[in-house]
């Protein structure tokens, strides 16, 4: 039993009568935080790290991110808890939701839930909780209740450089841009540079082709140098990709509408050449010019901006 006993200035003090007291455990409240990740490379696995989190038996998450930087391939290292029971991972347009459900509850404690796995693309995004649609991020236990839960968010920042490149082909060429007469019915779905004599193993491909102005595939091809153009041989080559030109000149990645991006450090002169299965190969007269990561050149305000032209 305890009282409490009241002292003020003015005697005299006062007591209270006696009374129980009754101390309660703390409320369990789920601590979800979602990693933060810098890198250079073409995949990452983002954990999901949770605090307190047991007795639950029904998972809800939905994590928003830009679908341009990250695209959702998958996921890992499942907390073997979970592998029992009700599972869906699968992403929508830069929305990743995990749900899960079991009639035995899951004791994870503080651990790792799950990894969510991207491939990436140069840029930078925030990983927000969207704990503002109601279901969207909560923990149930097994008989329904809703366990308290708070959440934290996190940054992918993948490092490298991007080219704003344009060009234009005299093929389909007309007045002051191609025609994209090819596409959809003559452009194959993949890119179709695995052959002689580019001999090019990128898996670049599309289910359907994502803009109407699409002329068609080419492959840029990046070479490094500490010279002129004339030393920009096939021996400095360091990296090539797949993509799209737009019938305004713009060479984009399979989505269509952003700069081909690549997971590189620069340290020197930086040329480029731009192939096509239906045209001569175009290698840039000079280096490219860089702006904040970003490498741009133009290759039709000229016939000089082409090497030998």
């Amino acid at each position: 039993e305890y009282r409490c006993v009241v002292i003020g200035t003015c005697p005299p003090a006062d007591t209270s009568i006696s009374a129980l007291l009754t101390v309660e455990p703390p409320l369990q409240v789920i601590a979800t935080t979602i990693g933060s990740v810098t890198s250079m490379t073409d995949t990452v696995s983002i954990p999901v790290m949770v605090i307190d989190c047991n007795g639950v038996a029904a998972i809800s998450l939905t994590l928003d991110y830009d679908p341009v930087i990250l695209e959702f391939i998958g996921y890992s290292n499942l907390y073997p808890d979970l592998s029992t029971g009700f599972l869906i991972v699968n992403s929508n347009d830069g929305h990743c939701i995990v749900s899960w459900a079991s009639i035995t509850p899951a004791n994870v404690g503080n651990d790792t839930l799950i990894n969510l796995d991207f491939l990436t693309h140069v840029g930078s995004t925030d990983l927000i909780w969207d704990t503002g649609t109601p279901g969207n991020c909560e923990y149930s236990d097994s008989d329904g209740n809703i366990i308290l839960s708070e959440y934290y968010n996190g940054n992918a920042t993948i490092d490298g450089i991007l080219l704003d490149m344009k060009v234009f082909f005299e093929g389909p060429f007309n007045v002051t841009q191609m025609e994209p007469n090819l596409n959809p019915d003559f452009l194959p779905l993949s890119q179709p540079y695995g052959t002689t004599p580019w001999n090019y193993a990128g898996s670049e491909s599309v289910s359907s082709f994502p803009d109407p102005d699409i002329v068609g595939w080419i492959l840029m091809e990046l070479r490094e140098t500490t010279g002129d153009a004339s030393t920009a041989t096939d021996t400095t080559v360091i990296a090539r990709q797949a993509g799209f030109i737009l019938n305004d000149g713009s060479l984009v990645r399979k989505n269509g509408f952003s700069p081909l991006d690549f997971k590189l450090i620069i340290s020197h002169n930086l040329y480029v050449v731009i192939q096509h299965r239906n045209h001569l190969a175009v290698m840039s007269a000079s280096p490219l010019t860089e702006t904040g990561g970003i490498y741009y050149y133009d290759f039709s305000t000229g016939a000089e901006q082409a090497y030998g032209g």
